[in-house]
């Protein structure tokens, strides 16, 4: 059966390609944000940028070339009237073939403001928008990398730590997989 064949008249379905933070393994690297002592979850400083980057691996039942939404869980444990700022950075290739940028470099998705939420128990969500994948396949590789700019960003004026509980991507899907082990 053909890509096309198969995706006609089937229903799209979201889905999520996670990134607990308790999973996320920071380098060392001085922007590294801190870890909290109660839940793992990576610490955000409100006076210094600190930087998390990853890779994802695009999932077989992916409906291939629809896009993904990359998106942040966070929680803010002191409650103030102020923003943070946030950045979304990628590279992506599909298997056996070449990434856009060189080594090392990314391209930016989406720098975003997301508004403490005055409440300590609040669980908030924010996505970076929409990473079009036109061309792309299962698979594909993104290398990801998520920035708070606490520091060198005037907009974000919360001086406060925020947790990062989970990074994302939501991504749509017709099937359980693919039938090949390899696409």
């Amino acid at each position: 059966m053909s890509w096309a064949a198969d995706r006609q008249g089937a229903r799209l379905w979201w889905d999520d390609l996670r990134f607990p933070a308790q999973g996320i393994n920071p380098a060392g690297a001085a922007t590294d944000p801190g870890v909290d002592d109660d839940t793992g979850t990576l610490v955000f400083s409100g006076t210094a940028d600190n930087l998390v980057a990853g890779v994802a691996q695009m999932p077989h039942s992916w409906a291939v070339g629809t896009l993904v939404r990359p998106h942040i869980h966070l929680r803010f444990p002191t409650s103030a009237a102020a923003n943070t700022r946030w950045k979304f950075e990628y590279d992506m290739a599909n298997r056996g073939e070449d990434f856009t940028n060189n080594s090392g470099t990314y391209t930016t998705l989406a720098t975003i403001t997301v508004a403490n939420t005055q409440n300590v128990k609040r669980h908030t969500s924010s996505t970076f928008g929409d990473l079009a994948m036109t061309g792309f396949r299962a698979s594909t590789i993104i290398l990801w990398k998520i920035s708070r700019l606490a520091a060198s960003d005037a907009a974000d004026d919360d001086t406060n730590d925020c947790l990062l509980m989970e990074f994302d991507f939501h991504y749509q899907t017709w099937r359980p997989g693919t039938v090949g082990e390899f696409s």
